[in-house]
């Protein structure tokens, strides 16, 4: 979801924005389904809170193979998931963005493939 508000950001604002990186985002539109789940999500962590949504989420965050072989890793996970539960009006603002509606992204002008880094003592401190 941040992803797709940063390239919102530059779309509207391309003066505005010299570069940006992303990583682990997609510039599509949502799909029906992606809709319906981002959905149901919302509702389920309004309805019965940070520990069942924690245990959707899980899979999401640790890949399948880490969870079957790191259990204990896991486990260490969903239990700061749950330990850590938002107040009441943060798990409602959560589930709002949720059941937030997103725009089409269409209009995003595509995006030159960036050039390697300059790595070079003198282009690294010019910070």
């Amino acid at each position: 979801m941040g992803g797709q508000i940063v390239m919102e950001l530059c779309r509207l604002y391309p003066l505005r924005v010299q570069g940006i990186v992303l990583a682990a985002t997609f510039p599509q539109s949502e799909t029906s389904t992606g809709k319906q789940q981002r959905l149901a999500a919302a509702d389920r962590l309004q309805q019965q809170g940070m520990a069942a949504y924690a245990a959707d989420v899980l899979p999401k965050m640790l890949a399948a193979r880490s969870i079957e072989t790191a259990p204990d890793i896991a486990r260490h996970v969903l239990s700061m998931m749950r330990s850590a539960p938002p107040p009441r009006e943060r798990q409602r603002r959560f589930a709002a963005a949720l059941s937030a509606p997103t725009a089409p992204r269409s209009s995003l002008p595509a995006t030159k493939t960036p050039s390697p880094p300059d790595t070079r003592p003198s282009a690294c401190t010019r910070w």
